[in-house]
């Protein structure tokens, strides 16, 4: 993970302004060591000089640098020895005081000693904890061994923080109540970090959430949606934490995402109550302007259940992507109707055309090359009907889908019935690597009841290994997921 930047100004006497930058000290002195022994504990030095004459070390405005890290990385502050007369001054302790947050607390390790001569350079680093909320303003206090200005002060402001963007993939989930968000961040093997609680509690759940590179900067972005219609984009950064920001809100429920028009921004679609197709176009920031009437999910639809494929993809073979559909007409052991809507390069889509039924329902799709052979391919299934728990894969064909085959079951022991475990749905991505799509299911183990999260893994020949898990019942707190749409 990347380590964002926070940029800091520091009100001394002379009103230095210093700024901050990832990694590199802000000098044009190579030279300048950068301390690694982290082994001394500070003394106990009660002596304060609440106001001095002069600092006994000061920042000079070309060597500023104050990185927010995460808890046990470290950062750095260059000092200058300003006045100590003629002999070297060593730092004996660093204070840090938030202003608005008592959460934010040096971890008091440091680096010492740091001895400079009159006029040297050094930089001293800090290791320390952040807490869950950014202070506006702090003052750091040096103590030092010059015995007439022990103690030199700086009031530290804090600037406009950087948006650095998360490096990795990750997948998302409402957290439990609905009201936030957890992040499951990848370890590239598939396997996932424990869950990071991120978005604000707005009183109402999050829906319609969709992982992708939402601004261009290569990194992913979270939007997500509420119930009354806003709309939402986190993006990490600004010291070490997700950064929420509201954005035009849109009058239809999401279902997934692609590049719809050409333009290398994320668009969005879905559809309203009415079954209006939606297109909402990315403006690349994280926002959105909606077309209304860009296809036309109602001229697919029985009147019974629909959805769609999370990513939008080119199934046709025209280089252009599409949308798919699927519907069924009843409960039970109805049969699955899956359509494409073919994009039109521009946002819009042709009317739909039927091409491909499943014997059973199903309650999820998605699009992904599961056989390795260029072209995308349709995983389905996950209904609590006809097999709970089964799914199939339609591969690609180029100008179209081949007939469903079996793909992985969630739970074999269960092979016929209605509103028995399964419900839910997978999303393709490449977890562990290996160039091969793999299936993250979200699934209901009862009836409509205690979700659980497993990994298949893709073997490049459309097959799926053996359930790996993810979250247990009582970890996930939902079947629909969130992955990245690249």
């Amino acid at each position: 993970m990347r380590s964002p930047a926070l940029a800091l100004v520091a009100l001394l006497p002379a009103a230095l302004v210093g700024g901050c930058s990832d990694y590199d000290l802000l000098s044009d002195d190579d030279s300048v060591p950068i301390p690694d022994d982290d082994t001394t504990p500070p003394p106990d030095d009660d002596t304060v000089v609440e106001d001095p004459e002069e600092p006994a070390i000061a920042l000079s405005p070309d060597f500023l640098q104050f990185d927010y890290l995460a808890p046990g990385h470290s950062a750095s502050l260059g000092a200058e020895v300003v006045s100590t007369g003629q002999a070297p001054l060593t730092v004996t302790a660093v204070e840090w005081e938030a202003g608005s947050s008592a959460e934010m607390y040096l971890d008091l390790d440091f680096v010492l000693p740091l001895v400079l001569a009159p006029g040297e350079r050094g930089a001293l680093a800090i290791h320390y904890a952040p807490g869950d909320v950014e202070p506006d303003a702090a003052v750091l206090a040096f103590h030092s061994d010059d015995p007439v200005h022990p103690v030199a002060l700086l009031n530290v402001a804090v600037a406009e923080c950087a948006i650095t963007g998360w490096d990795g993939d990750f997948f998302v989930q409402p957290a439990s109540g609905g009201l936030a968000l957890e992040v499951h961040a990848s370890r590239g093997d598939g396997t996932f970090d424990p869950p990071m609680v991120v978005g604000d509690d707005l009183g109402e759940s999050y829906g319609g959430i969709v992982v992708a590179d939402l601004d261009g900067d290569a990194h992913l972005e979270i939007s997500a949606g509420t119930a009354s219609g806003r709309r939402f984009v986190l993006d990490y950064g600004c010291g070490g934490s997700w950064e929420q920001r509201e954005v035009d809100p849109l009058a239809f429920s999401v279902v997934g995402g692609g590049d719809l028009d050409g333009d290398g921004d994320v668009d969005l679609f879905g559809w309203d109550a009415s079954r209006v197709g939606h297109t909402a176009y990315g403006l690349g920031d994280g926002g959105f302007v909606t077309a209304s009437g860009t296809f036309d999910p109602a001229a697919a639809y029985t009147g019974y259940n629909q959805g769609g494929a999370y990513r939008a993809g080119d199934v046709d073979g025209d280089g252009i992507p599409d949308i798919v559909t699927y519907e069924y007409s009843s409960g039970g052991t109805a049969s699955t109707g899956i359509h494409v809507h073919r994009g039109n390069g521009d946002g819009t889509f042709a009317a739909p055309v039927r091409v491909g039924q499943l014997s059973q329902p199903a309650n999820g799709a998605d699009l992904g090359d599961v056989d390795g052979d260029g072209l995308l391919d349709l995983w389905i299934g996950l209904d609590d009907d006809g097999d709970p728990g089964q799914s199939w894969v339609l591969l690609g064909t180029g100008p179209a889908l081949a007939a469903a085959q079996p793909s992985f079951d969630v739970d074999p022991t269960v092979e016929s019935g209605a509103d028995q475990c399964c419900t839910g749905g997978a999303r393709l991505h490449d977890w562990d690597g290996d160039g091969w799509p793999d299936a993250l299911a979200g699934w209901a183990t009862g009836s409509w009841v205690d979700p659980r999260v497993d990994l298949f893994r893709g073997d490049g020949t459309a097959a799926f290994g053996a359930p790996e898990l993810v979250l247990a019942v009582g970890e996930a707190t939902t079947t629909h997921l969130a992955t990245p749409i690249r």
